[in-house]
Parts: C-alpha cells; structure tokens; sequence
C-alpha cells in the first residue's frame, strides 16, 4: 500500500453540475451559463420560462443546441450529410424545429449565437474571431431548412394521419427518407416527430432507402464528368482571366472562387451533398493533359469544404475541379485553401517522370525513330505507348529496364525550363509528334539523358522513382506498341509479392531460386505428357466395348440407329467416341450422351449415306434438346447440344427412334 502522488476523486461532474452546487440551482439550465440564453429566447417569443413544461422544453433545446451549434462552428465544423457535419446539421435543425414550436417564425439562431459569444468569448477567443462565419453558416443553414419547415410538417401530420387511419401505428421507412431527402428532416427529428405522436418507424427500411440514395449519389458524382460537353457553354461564359497553375513546387495555395457550376448551369452556391465544379483565379491542382491525370484534393472557404475527385481542362486556359460539397456551403467570391493530395501527386510525379526514362531507354534500344504515341500516368500506374513494327523480345525488354534502372540509381537531377520553342528543339528537346506548341515552351530535362517538352508534374532527382518495374510489352495497333510499368511504393510492393512467390515455389519444388524456371518447365511438360496419357487411357476405356455398343443399334426403315450414354470427361472426348463408332457403323445414325461437369451434353452423327436419304443430326439435336432443358445445332453430319437436367437424358435419347422414323418417312 502506498500514498498516491495526487489525492483526488474523478465524481464526473463538469462546468455544468459544479455550476448547479455553487448556485443551488434546480437544473443545469437554471445556473448562469444557460440563463443568459433562456432569457434572449423569451425576449424573441415573448413567453415567460418556467410556465408551462412543454414550452419550457423547447427553449431548453434551443438554449443547449444553439450553445453547442456556435461552438461546433467555430471549431471549424460545417454542416453536412456525414459524421460530425451530421451532428451539427442535426441539433440545428432540431432547434430551428423547437424556435417555431415557440411561435418563432423567422430566423432566429444567430441571435442565440451572439449570446453565446458575449458569454464564452473572453473564455474561448475563437468565438469572437470568428463571429462573421458562426453568422454566415447559421443562416445559410436556417434559410434551407426554413423553407421546407412547414411543408414537412404538414406533410407529417398528414402521413400521421395515414398510418393511423390504416389501423398501424408504424411510419414506413419510405416515407420517413422522403422527409430526409425531400423536405431535410434528419432521422432524429422525424423520430421525435413519431415520438411525440406514439407512433413508431421502421428503421431498416429507411436504412435500404437511405443507402440507395447514397448509391445513386455516387454514380451521379462519378457520371459528372460525362456531362462535360454539354457544359461547354458554362465553361465559355466563364472564359474570362486565364486560371494560373501554380502547383508546380507546392500543394497548397489560397485562391478566389471564381465560379460555381452544378450539373447544367452556373448556380452562385452548392451546399453539402450537391456535386458540381469549382473555378480559382489560380490553382495547385493539376488539370488533366498530355497523359498526366488530374489531382484530387480538398477546396476550402469559411463556409464549406469541396471534395475534389478530379480536375480537368475543359479550355486551354480554364481549369476546372470537379467533386462535390463535402461540409457546408461554398459561394462564388469567397476566398479559399486549395489542397491537393501529396502523396497521389508525388506518386503521379514518380510515373511521370519515369516516362520519361522509358521513352529515352526505348529510343537508346530501337533507335532514335520510335517516338511516343501516348501514354496515360495515374498514381498507381503507368502507360507508355511507342512507335515500333517490331515487338521489343524477352532480349529487348530486359535492355531498356536496366537502363531506365541506372537513372533511379544515378539520382540525376531533373530540372523544367521554360525557353522559345525554335531554341528547345535546336537544343535536341523531343517534342510530341502531332502536339500543338505555343512560341514558349516548357522543357523537363533528366540532366545529359533526356529532354522533353512537357507541361506535367515531375520529381526534382531521379532518386524519387525507386525502382522500375516493367509489366508488360504488348501491341495496340498497328506499329504502335505499349509498355505497362510500376515505380515507387507500387513497384516495391510487387516485387515483394514476386519474392515471397519466388520463396515459396523454392521450398515447395526443393529447387534453387536460380534453378526454378527449369524446374517448373520440366514439370509442366511432364503434367502435360501425363495429361495425354490421361486422355488417351479414358478414351481406351470409354471405347473398349465398341462392339457392345454397337449391339445396341437398332433398325428403323433399314437405317442403324445408335442411341446410348457413353461415359466421357468432356466434349472432345465424346466426339472421339462418336468418331470409333461412326467408323464401326459405317452407315447410320449415332445419337450419344454423357454427364459432363453434372450438365447434360448430346451429340448426334449421321453418316452421308443417310444424309442423302433426308436424315439430319442437326434437326435431330434441335428435337432432343429441349427435353433436357437446352437446345443445340449443327450440320446434317454432325450437331451438338446440352441443357439444364440431366436426369431427362434417358428420355431424350428414348426419343432418337421415333424421330428417325419422322425424317425417313418425311
């Protein structure tokens, strides 16, 4: 037993419970950190505290509600559709719901935040600094949900109405998402609403509608790019200042939004959840071009924050960052933080660069006539199309990747400059064949090995790339070949995985690391040679009773008809087995069957003999395999079929005679 250092009693009890003990207060709401708030309410409704208990309530909410609202948005949350922005958007709505049970018909919550401020602000700093914002962010999300208040209500009491009068007392989960998407009523308040009313919701079905509308949304904001053209005469109105891009050595910039567009027209605001696209006077985001993709990030003001999926170049001059509203509400004028996602940046500048690596590798190993034909540099990828008749071979292959791995390892410096286009290509820069350049170029040289002219993101020393590893060489087209590479953390995680393979397969097959590809080429040859010995033993066995077989063929009209199950593994075996029949028979009809992978399959053989005497395996199958739930074709000498049910194979084989007998007599 020993004295511990600090003698104290953790009892929970916060500002709020040690308030009531010092003030001998009933409740929380009776000491001073809440009255301040209540009596502001009372002077805007006009109705004393303490009269009447579901008044009370109300102003009690709100009190609460608008305390925790000022402080959430100045800790920088916004409302919105998930997570905490949820939270806020939630209690809220909630208090602007309590406001008009108190007969308050106007926006009333930034008054409520103002107390709060004169409050707390000599405390928590924060909340005068950022007063303005608190301000903008209530009443934006006040007016949206005001507008839609009364008709929800109503809409309510009517459905209310509805379940009552159909003797239930339960709100189907439809109609309580059509309050959520239609009129903004979070889950909570509908579930205070049927509360209130002693009716129930059913949750699960709200939950199912709840996650379709956010499947949807989804594919809305991923079909968002399809619509581009038919935006583009958004993106000509909004051709005014050329957009800067500033990204080339930073991921992050303060910038003017400039436009807000949504689906189909320039719109002055986008609020949480919409989908849309954003304009800076200037940015960090890299625009999609010349192969290199567009950046994700973050755009964000002192009301909202845009999550950036893509950016594009709809223009030459206008760049454009398409995603959606995350939290709050973004408007156009407002000065913002863009933010790019560094580490998919520095991964895009790793492939890009190593492009570039690959292009002057391919050139050194076919010559200086290959030249790029495109290419595509994602983050976790990269693509490199080039010029060639010829495929590059194992030889040729493994040339250019020891040659583009000296430059990671040279970590050569890479450097962009900006010069005319004459001087560029006299200096022997490579420029695109068939790319349009304007009088001033940008040229990205890896020190004395290569020098393109590229407007994309690169490393600042070939170090950066980590090792190269190429994929795959194949062909796209004619005289246009492509190379599938991985650099950096990609291109490490495979060659671990091939390690771990590579060890693997060692103490599995009791072979050396450098002896495995014999080893695995003298075992496929040998799996294949006892493959065909598998095959050819089935067949023997399958064929050892031919004559018994043939026993079984029976004469329609004078033609031997063959009907029977054969055992076969598979369908070139059942044709191997028609083939010796066929061959004993001589002339006739074979219809056989078998079981194969626990399906039914047919085939039916006529011999040209009985061909010309109207006979046809074709229309034979077209007849049996129906009855075992298929169908099939082929030629009067020879048809296939199979179906679903198997146990109808002896059925259909029962009917070969009589169909015979049909075609002879036809």
């Amino acid at each position: 037993r020993r004295d511990l250092e600090r003698k104290h009693i953790d009892i929970g009890m916060g500002i709020e419970r040690i308030s009531m003990v010092l003030q001998d207060a009933e409740s929380m709401f009776d000491t001073d950190l809440f009255q301040p708030i209540i009596r502001r309410v009372t002077g805007i409704t006009g109705k004393a505290y303490k009269l009447d208990e579901q008044l009370d309530r109300s102003m009690r909410v709100i009190a609460d509600h608008g305390r925790a609202v000022t402080f959430l948005i100045a800790d920088g949350v916004l409302p919105g559709n998930e997570g905490r922005g949820y939270v806020l958007r939630r209690i809220l709505r909630r208090a602007v719901r309590h406001g008009r049970l108190l007969g308050i018909g106007r926006p009333f919550l930034t008054e409520i935040a103002d107390i709060v401020i004169g409050e707390f602000g000599d405390r928590y700093p924060e909340l005068h600094a950022r007063r303005d914002t608190i301000h903008r962010v209530i009443q934006n999300e006040e007016d949206n949900f005001g507008r839609t208040l009364a008709t929800g209500i109503s809409r309510f009491d009517t459905l209310a109405a509805e379940v009552r009068a159909s003797n239930s007392a339960v709100i189907p989960g439809a109609e309580a998402f059509r309050l959520y998407d239609t009129y903004g009523f979070p889950f909570e308040l509908t579930a205070e609403l049927a509360r209130d009313a002693g009716l129930d919701i059913d949750v699960e079905a709200f939950a199912e509608a709840l996650e379709q509308s956010r499947a949807r949304s989804r594919a809305a904001i991923r079909g968002f790019a399809d619509g581009a053209r038919g935006r583009s005469h958004l993106y000509a109105a909004a051709a005014g200042a050329p957009v800067e891009f500033v990204g080339y050595d930073r991921a992050q910039n303060d910038a003017t939004v400039t436009d807000v567009f949504g689906a189909d027209s320039a719109v002055d605001q986008l609020d949480a959840g919409e989908p849309g696209e954003l304009v800076l006077d200037e940015t960090v985001f890299y625009g999609e071009s010349g192969g290199q993709v567009g950046d994700t990030g973050t755009i964000a003001t002192e009301t909202g924050v845009f999550t950036v999926h893509d950016t594009q170049r709809p223009t030459p001059t206008l760049i454009v960052h398409r995603g959606e509203v995350s939290e709050g509400f973004i408007r156009a004028g407002q000065q913002a933080t863009a933010m790019i996602d560094a580490d998919r940046r520095d991964a895009i500048r790793r492939n890009h660069t190593a492009t570039h690596v690959l292009h002057r590798a391919l050139r050194m190993v076919l010559g200086d006539e290959t030249h790029q034909a495109g290419s595509l540099v994602a983050p976790d990828r990269l693509r490199f199309d080039f010029t060639s008749q010829d495929a590059l071979g194992a030889d040729g292959l493994n040339q250019v990747t020891e040659i583009a791995n000296s430059v990671p390892l040279r970590n050569i410096s890479v450097v962009a400059e900006t010069m005319p286009y004459a001087d560029a290509v006299e200096d022997g820069a490579i420029a695109l064949f068939g790319e349009k350049y304007g009088d001033i170029v940008r040229v990205v040289k890896i020190g004395d090995y290569s020098a393109e002219l590229c407007g994309g993101t690169h490393v600042s020393a070939t170090g950066e790339i980590g090792p190269i590893v190429v994929l795959a060489e194949s062909s796209i087209g004619s005289g246009v070949r492509r190379i599938e590479a991985l650099t950096g953390e990609g291109a490490i995680r495979h060659l671990l995985r091939a390690h771990l393979v590579t060890n693997e397969l060692s103490r599995a097959l009791h072979a050396p690391v450098d002896g495995l590809l014999d080893e695995v080429r003298q075992i496929s040859n040998q799996v294949r040679e006892r493959d065909r010995t598998i095959e050819q033993l089935r067949l023997s066995l399958a064929t050892s009773d031919i004559d018994g077989l043939i026993e079984r063929s029976v004469s329609v009209d004078g033609t031997q008809v063959l009907a029977t199950r054969v055992p076969a593994q598979d369908r070139e075996t059942l044709l191997q087995i028609g083939d010796r029949l066929r061959d004993k028979l001589q002339s006739g009809v074979i219809v056989i069957a078998s079981e194969i992978d626990a399906q039914p399959a047919l085939l039916a053989m006529v011999t040209k003999d009985q061909v010309s005497r109207g006979l046809s395996a074709g229309k034979l199958i077209q007849e049996i395999a129906p009855i075992v739930g298929g169908r099939g074709g082929g030629r009067p000498e020879l048809a296939q079929g199979g179906g679903s049910d198997a146990s109808k194979l002896d059925e259909a084989l029962a009917s070969v005679v009589t169909i015979v007998k049909r075609q002879v007599s036809g």
